[in-house]
């Protein structure tokens, strides 16, 4: 049980979104779930249902996706994971109060944080932006929907998604009683936030600015039928375009692995695939981010980093090939909307030299699993994720190289019972 600390934690100026009004008050004495409760995996597996029931939804398969996640198949395997290391002396439990700060760009990510953290059995507040967009409308109206049936009333008065304008003093307070802080944002927004004091044994799990990009195998490209490329290209295009490149596990550059002398008619084939691809995102890149690429293109060309610009069928892909691996100042220039930076890599040996502590996910295709491994366990590799192209924005709860099951939770010790007398 979370005991109260007797100070005046009422606070004004918050808009609650979702049924049960916060009074942090209220919270401090309030005990959490135990991890899976049968409650709360209902409940997930209501929102699910609710969700796909709502036809607007079509238009936006990330949601389809977080709706997927949460079917009790999916739940199933996490909580298998979750419990695989418990035995006698081994009980997990709730932390207490998780505090998250959702992310302005990405509409569906907080929820997989949130859901996690709910289904470990903690007590969550969810801080969203106000310049969120109708994928955060209609998430919280299902989550509304399904908070009001009162076989979920424990979960009503434990989960609460809240938004408030920039406000240091009801930051400190929320962070105040916090056992678990999270924070999606970019790097400042990580910063300021963590000035502020959790409670004593709080801690917080942080995903600051990352970029990620796509290995690419350039003899199994080439080997591609047309329908087999047009397939890849779909592929890549999702794991890209959707959050407007801005997500960050959305590939911002394309390494090539290629052995023998360079083939750019290959890798011309593959981005004509992906600029014909692109146009079911048609409708989301605006005349401002055309412009906001080619400053890009231009600014990169000025600094000596561009070698090469494809001459593309459309705008909607911006390509270029650089002649230096300064993935650093790419990150830092990227706008996203789709422009995409190509670099040859005589083996794929060199890639870890390359990376940065930024490094977040590589979407690959033509290199196996087993290879990877062997240069995961051999390189010192400064990445967390490596997915199959068309998964890099596939939700896991192993995110940013934590596994989230065990960051919400606590370990309760018990002797084991040949120790008893």
């Amino acid at each position: 049980m979370i005991m109260p600390n007797h100070e005046d934690n009422n606070i004004k100026d918050i808009r609650t979104l979702t049924p049960c009004e916060l009074n942090v008050n209220d919270l401090l004495g309030l005990e959490t779930l135990s991890p899976f409760s049968d409650i709360a995996l209902d409940f997930s597996a209501a929102f699910s249902r609710q969700i796909m029931k709502r036809p607007e939804i079509r238009r936006f398969p990330e949601i389809v996706a977080l709706a997927d996640w949460l079917r009790p198949r999916n739940l199933a395997k996490i909580q298998a994971a979750y419990f695989k290391d418990a035995d006698e002396s081994r009980v997990f439990a709730a932390r207490g109060i998780a505090l998250h700060f959702a992310p302005a760009n990405v509409d569906t990510i907080f929820l997989y944080s949130t859901m996690i953290s709910c289904l470990v059995g903690n007590i969550n507040i969810v801080r969203v932006s106000s310049r969120s967009g109708d994928q955060l409308r209609i998430l919280i109206q299902v989550l509304s929907e399904v908070l009001n049936d009162k076989k979920f009333a424990n979960l009503k008065s434990r989960l609460f998604v809240i938004q408030y304008e920039h406000n240091d003093l009801i930051t400190m307070r929320l962070s105040k009683i916090a056992d678990v802080r999270v924070i999606w944002g970019g790097d400042n927004a990580v910063a300021k936030i963590r000035q502020f004091p959790l409670s004593m044994r709080g801690k917080d799990v942080v995903f600051p600015d990352r970029w990620s990009l796509a290995v690419l195998d350039t003899n199994a490209v080439s080997r591609l039928s047309d329908g087999e490329l047009a397939t890849l290209s779909e592929k890549f295009c999702n794991d890209s375009y959707w959050f407007g490149q801005m997500a960050c596990s959305s590939p911002q550059a394309v390494f090539w692995v290629e052995s023998g002398p360079e083939n750019r008619d290959v890798k011309a084939r593959f981005w004509n695939s992906v600029s014909t691809a692109a146009q079911k995102f048609s409708d989301e890149v605006y005349p401002v981010d055309f412009v906001n690429k080619l400053v890009e293109q231009d600014q990169l060309a000025i600094d000596g980093l561009v070698e090469y610009i494809y001459k593309m069928p459309t705008n909607l892909a911006s390509v270029g090939s650089l002649n230096a691996p300064d993935i650093v100042n790419i990150h830092e220039k990227h706008v996203g909307s789709g422009i995409f930076w190509e670099y040859t890599l005589e083996s794929l040996e060199e890639l870890p030299r390359m990376l940065t502590s930024k490094s977040q996910t590589i979407s690959s295709y033509g290199i196996s699993s087993e290879r990877w491994r062997t240069i995961a366990r051999n390189h010192e590799i400064n990445i967390d994720r490596i997915v199959p192209t068309g998964l890099a924005l596939k939700f896991d709860a192993v995110w940013d190289g934590m596994d989230l099951l065990r960051e919400f939770s606590r370990i309760i010790y018990i002797a084991e019972s040949g120790l008893w007398h």
